[in-house]
């Protein structure tokens, strides 16, 4: 079998599997049902054992096949990096970037950049997924993840990108009704808004001088879904835990009052307080990787600066106050 049929006998072997039929997989292929049948049959012969049982109902891989399975995915995976990386040696970013991130990222910081980077990279594809579990980026084929703190595996690129600090806000509605709290201990008399992160715990810390306090938040509302904690928020629901990245505009805006900032905030449910991109070692090098986290670094910058002025302002009115 020549060398150009053997890639070809590969990619039918794998999709076969991966479709649990051969018609299945001849359609996705766009060919013929003979010819998928034809190209596994001659990668079998080539090989000298039988990889597939074939059954009225669905296929089978053999042990030969699970074992050979394994080799011929890594040997098309190895290919399409090379192409990839060849396609990326000049200086203009072209082709698919699947990346993952947390549902509040994905929302504040990537989804305002998604328009202005495709303009300025138009043979860029985006596939932008959320999660707030962690994805297994080489495995799962992303280029990109952009996460709460450091993963440090040996297949992957991990850099620092950003600050992941916290605040305390609540709404102005909610602080003239409750009560503006002055020290941790008030917050036992306050309702609080908690964001239940999927796998991390759930206790606020606060740091000034020295002096520690730890509180186990309660509140009439609990929720795994930040998009919504934030919203009950904004709405007066009580006091909530922000990442600074997430509420810029509603600080700004007055729509949100920071809380305690003459005091260290940190929330077990946010991770480590970094940004993190990471991305597969293979993927080193990317030109669109580069400019895509270039553009997130800088965002991210921009909201930490806009927030220390609100936080600025915010100290000496509470000075003021005193």
């Amino acid at each position: 079998m020549r060398r150009i049929d053997l890639l070809s006998a590969l990619e039918t072997f794998v999709c076969a599997v991966e479709e649990g039929s051969l018609s299945q997989a001849a359609r996705r292929l766009a060919k013929t049902p003979s010819a998928v049948t034809k190209a596994i049959a001659g990668l079998e012969a080539t090989l000298g054992v039988q990889l597939l049982e074939r059954t009225t109902r669905r296929l089978a891989l053999t042990e030969s096949g699970r074992l050979y399975l394994a080799t011929a995915t890594d040997v098309l995976r190895r290919l399409a990096d090379g192409a990839r990386q060849l396609s990326e040696r000049d200086d203009e970013p072209r082709g698919l970037l699947r990346v993952t991130a947390a549902h509040s990222f994905g929302h504040a910081i990537l989804a305002p950049l998604c328009a202005p980077f495709a303009q300025a990279f138009p043979r860029v594809r985006i596939e932008l997924s959320l999660s707030d579990h962690y994805v297994d980026i080489v495995g799962e084929g992303f280029d990109l993840a952009l996460r709460m703190g450091n993963y440090d595996l040996p297949s992957q690129i991990v850099k620092p990108i950003g600050s992941n600090r916290g605040l305390l806000c609540a709404s102005p509605g909610y602080l003239a009704r409750r009560g503006r709290p002055t020290a941790p201990a008030d917050l036992a008399q306050h309702d609080c808004v908690i964001y239940r992160h999927p796998t991390l715990a759930n206790t606020w810390t606060f740091e000034r001088g020295g002096v520690r306090a730890r509180l186990e938040p309660k509140g009439p509302l609990v929720t795994d879904d930040y998009g919504l904690a934030l919203a009950a928020a904004l709405d007066g629901a009580g006091v909530l835990p922000c990442p600074q990245w997430s509420v810029v505009d509603a600080l700004e805006a007055g729509r949100l009052v920071p809380l305690l900032v003459d005091w260290r905030f940190e929330s077990a449910s946010f991770g480590e307080d970094r940004i993190c991109a990471a991305y597969p070692s293979s993927r080193r090098g990317s030109t669109k990787i580069r400019r895509l986290v270039e553009r997130v670094q800088a965002r991210l910058a921009d909201s930490e600066a806009r927030v220390a002025h609100v936080l600025g302002d915010a100290l000496c009115a509470d000075l003021a106050r005193r």
